[in-house]
Order: C-alpha cells, then sequence, then structure tokens
C-alpha cells in the first residue's frame, strides 16, 4: 500500500505588497530643479540668471512641501549659485 502526498504548486506566488494609496515607489525629481541648474550654469545669458535663481526658490519650497516625495534640493540650492 502506498501512501499520496498531497502535491505542493510548484508556481507559488508571494503575495503582492501593499503600499499605501498616493505614495510613489520611489521619489521623482523636481523638474523646477532641474530647470534651476541649468539655467544657473547658461548664467551669462542674463534672463537665465534671475529664472535660476526664481525657479531655485520655488523648488525648495515645493521639495520641502512634498514630505520626501520630491528629490533635487541640491540641484535647486546650486542652480543659482
Amino acid at each position: 500500500m502506498q501512501l499520496l502526498q498531497p502535491e505542493t504548486p510548484t508556481n507559488a506566488r508571494a503575495p503582492p505588497v501593499v503600499r499605501p494609496p498616493g505614495l510613489p515607489i520611489t521619489p521623482e525629481g523636481s523638474g523646477l530643479a532641474i530647470g534651476s541648474l541649468i539655467c544657473g550654469i547658461l548664467f551669462f545669458i542674463f534672463p537665465s540668471a534671475i529664472a535660476a535663481i526664481v525657479m531655485g526658490h520655488i523648488s525648495r519650497a515645493e521639495i520641502r512641501r512634498s514630505e520626501g516625495r520630491k528629490t533635487g534640493a541640491g540641484m535647486a540650492l546650486a542652480g543659482p549659485i
């Protein structure tokens, strides 16, 4: 007499990871911070220098308010310098 053992599925999947709604998987970069850095590099064009300062201030405030969902504070800071 032979005992039968229950079969275990070979393609068993792990349960899906549940993330809180509204949070992205990875933080996204701030477009204004990138724009500020690019305008800061092109500082020799006068309106570009002013745009770098304005975009840098706006993007740093936006990054602070995002509570970790946005990154790029260093680029926003380096743009107007």
